[in-house]
């Protein structure tokens, strides 16, 4: 099941755009020194996504300082091994003033999107992920954290809240 699920993801990963001219980027050319990681991130972000769903998660930032980005999850419950498959556009809603403004940021963002759940019901649902993102200013990564209220609208009617913690590499 997890090889049919990166079978669908890289082709439309690659697909959407612009991703495989800078994978080719990342690829083709290699790093002049060994500063390869270093960069504000943005473009592309792809990681993992530990908590309700345990999975891959991939984002879109198109400027370093970007007050707007979009998620993408594919995994897996736990509770009950469904498939779970999540879109969400989020917002930069506030940045958290740190001590250690000169070396990252912490972004609140909060969201909305959909999600669709594989199990015995096929579960439909909006969701509106509220989180908060560490975003370092010279390495292209992040951390983040989200809780995620989300209106399931096919199979019985309900309000689940989904609680995740990820990181992702941007290229």
């Amino acid at each position: 099941m997890c090889r049919l699920w990166l079978y669908c993801l890289v082709p439309l990963l690659w697909v959407s755009s612009g991703f495989h001219s800078a994978l080719a980027d990342v690829v083709i050319q290699p790093p002049s020194d060994n500063t390869s990681i270093r960069g504000a991130p943005s473009d592309y972000g792809v990681g993992v996504t530990v908590g309700t769903v345990l999975g891959l998660s991939g984002a879109w930032r198109p400027s370093t300082d970007s007050v707007w980005w979009t998620q993408a999850e594919l995994g897996g419950s736990g509770v009950n091994g469904s498939l779970h498959i999540a879109a969400d556009y989020l917002v930069k809603v506030q940045e958290i003033p740190t001590p250690h403004s000169s070396t990252f940021r912490l972004d609140v963002a909060v969201g909305g999107g959909l999600r669709l759940q594989t199990d015995s019901d096929n579960i439909l649902g909006v969701r509106v992920p509220v989180g908060v993102a560490l975003v370092p200013k010279d390495v292209r990564v992040d951390a983040f954290v989200q809780l995620v209220p989300t209106l399931v609208l096919v199979s019985s009617a309900a309000v689940r809240v989904d609680a995740n913690m990820g990181a992702r590499f941007y290229f």
